[in-house]
């Protein structure tokens, strides 16, 4: 049986990108980049939340007609994407059906630790991570 290669150039946030190779520290490096060019993470207080004065983030935000992503959500194309898995842990169902469409699936528990990171972090410290993760695991 053929299966079609993924195609890696898709739209996240409006914008075109190249989604990296499933290997973590290719996830990372792109993770990164994305959220330093992004300069914010994606981040809100809402009403609804248990916790009425801490921030969390979402896969996907809008703010001022630009469109923000967290870790995660910025490897979710614009095409997957659907405002109906915001609120859910990585390990919902429709979330890792879609990561596992870009070979993905196999680093939920590495992607859950990243996406920790970066919503426990202020924006640069979780950049700073990122490079000294990826400085590591690459034995620089």
């Amino acid at each position: 049986m053929n299966q079609n290669p993924i195609n890696r150039l898709v739209k996240v946030c409006g914008k075109d990108v190249v989604l990296p190779e499933p290997n973590q520290a290719a996830i990372l490096e792109y993770i990164g980049e994305f959220i330093r060019l992004q300069q914010k993470k994606a981040e809100c207080i809402e009403d609804s939340s248990e916790d009425h004065d801490k921030p969390f983030c979402w896969y996907r935000m809008d703010e001022n007609n630009r469109v923000y992503a967290c870790a995660v959500g910025c490897l979710i194309p614009d095409d997957d994407y659907n405002k109906n898995i915001e609120h859910n842990h990585i390990t919902n169902d429709r979330i890792v059906s879609i990561l596992d469409k870009y070979g993905y699936k196999q680093h939920l528990g590495f992607l859950r630790t990243i996406q920790i990171l970066h919503d426990t972090n202020e924006f640069r410290v979780f950049l700073q991570h990122c490079q000294d993760i990826v400085s590591t695991m690459k034995g620089a």
